[in-house]
Order: structure tokens, then sequence, then C-alpha cells
């Protein structure tokens, strides 16, 4: 259940300040649930420790790069207190409370970018579902995926156009811009180019060969912050857990972080604690926890 220490990373179970916690923040991909098995709900375990924690008052929420309308569609075994994207959108007990969307010029800005580099593709997430631009074989590339799964359907499907028709986007509210190399050991420069065309904006790493569009300032640890904010609960009360790059600013905030895995050193060093499985974490702050019903 424990997993690799490291010299400023205590094991979990090494600390006794978690009395004070009111609310936790956790990945969805590859925390709560596995990155490689496409829409399995929360184990049977890692629901029952979820309920427990609630019944002492706890609350518990998904900080995902996903639309909240995923979370809620895929997860049946327990309804989380709010699910929030780091693009900005929030839902709250079910209700959207918050919604982000990218403009229009930006749309057509990225998508010129894209265009310009060999292997770079732009995929957005809307309202309306997944669009993918500039190629009918990067738009087949998706449709055979969604045929197999539904696992990358963030919103209500797939929308049937290419970008390259972008007056159609007009209509749409596209919460989430992603681009797609063929190779990877591209992603440096691609970075490097982005960040000189779009100083108000980062690309993130958060999927294979797959970076997202975020606007500078914009984070998990900063919407887990305005929520958090929202409801009288300090930054030294929340406890947090993920496994990839797009965690590493929640990671690295709260004092009661949890790296899960074993092989991302910069992770590893973000993380206040190192554990194998979500299940660890929840049953440590039920140990460790106290009572705020």
């Amino acid at each position: 259940m424990v997993s690799l220490p490291k010299p400023a990373t205590r094991r979990i179970g090494e600390t006794g300040g978690l009395s004070g916690i009111r609310l936790a923040a956790l990945d969805f991909d590859g925390t709560l649930v596995p990155k490689d098995k496409p829409n399995v709900d929360l184990n049977d375990r890692t629901a029952a420790l979820l309920e427990q924690l609630r019944c002492r008052g706890l609350r518990l929420i998904v900080a995902t790069g996903r639309h909240p309308s995923f979370i809620q569609k895929r997860i049946r075994k327990f309804q989380f207190d709010a699910v929030i994207g780091y693009s900005g959108n929030v839902v709250s007990h079910g209700r959207q409370e918050e919604a982000a969307a990218f403009s229009l010029d930006m749309i057509q800005a990225v998508y010129t970018f894209a265009q310009n580099h060999p292997g770079l593709e732009m995929t957005l997430y809307s309202d309306q579902g997944i669009a993918c631009g500039s190629s009918s074989e990067s738009k087949e590339a998706l449709l055979k995926k969604w045929r197999r799964t539904d696992r990358i359907c963030d919103l209500n499907g797939v929308a049937d156009f290419l970008i390259g028709d972008i007056r159609k986007v007009t209509t749409m509210q596209v919460s989430r811009i992603c681009l797609h190399l063929d190779r990877w050991e591209l992603y440096p420069g691609i970075k490097s180019k982005f960040q000189i065309r779009f100083p108000g904006y980062r690309l993130v790493k958060t999927g294979d060969k797959q970076a997202e569009v975020l606007a500078q300032g914009r984070s998990k640890a900063s919407e887990i912050l305005r929520l958090a904010h929202s409801l009288g609960i300090s930054a030294d009360q929340i406890a947090c857990a993920g496994d990839d790059e797009n965690d590493m600013e929640m990671l690295q905030l709260f004092d009661h972080s949890y790296y899960i895995g074993r092989n991302d050193d910069p992770l590893r060093s973000a993380a206040a604690f190192c554990a194998d499985h979500v299940n660890a974490v929840l049953e440590q702050l039920l140990i460790k926890g106290e009572s705020h019903v």
C-alpha cells in the first residue's frame, strides 16, 4: 500500500496533521480510475471509502482536465460534491455552476498554428461534441477510436464535421483545445514556440502525445482554491492526490499532497507523500481525520 519514499517526501502514514482537512481534491484518470481501462467506474473499495469520508463531513471533489459532464456520465457509484475542470468548468451537486469557453479568435489562431507545424493536429471539446481538425485522416482516426470506446467523449459525442469549416465553430461553446503530435519528441520545441506565439497561454501534457491549451495562471490548483474559498475552506485544510504533469501545481501547493505512482521523479518531488493507490490516501484520511459533521 505504501510506495517509494524520497528524501523530501514522507511515506504515507508518517503524518499527524490531517485532523484539519475539510476538502479532498482527487485527480480522475490514473488516480480515481485506471488510465488503461476505458469506461470503468470506481472500484467498490474506493466508493466505500469515499462514502465513509463523506459521513465524516469531508468535501470530496474531482479535479480533472476533462469536462465535468464526462465524470457525471461515467461515475455511478458515488456522487462527488463538485467536479472542476481546470479550463474553468465547474459542476456542483449535479448543476453547472461555471462554464468557460475559448473565443473564436483564439480557436482560429491555434488552428493556424497547428496547420503551420506538420504532424500537429487540433481537437476541440465543446457543448456539442468533439471536433477534430485539419485532415480527413485525423477525423477518421477519431471516429474509429470513438466506435471502440466512448472514453474520449467528454461531452455529448463526436461532432460530425471538420474544424476546417470554421464557421460552424461560432455556434459551439469550446471548453478545451488539445494539440496532438505525431512524435512526442517534438513536444519541447512545439511548447516553446507556442509560448512565444501565445504569451497568455501555456501547453500542459494531458495524455499520450497530447497537450492541452490553458490560460496562464489557470491550473487544477487555482480552480481548487477558488472553489474552496467559496466554501470558506483555506489552503491548509485541503488534501489532494494526482499522478500526472497536469497535477504538478496542486501537488506543490498543498501541504497534504499525494503522488499516486512510482515512476515520475518530478511529481514525487512535488508531493508531500507517495502512495501506490488512491485507496491508501483515503484510508489515511479516515485514520488521521476528524468528523466535521
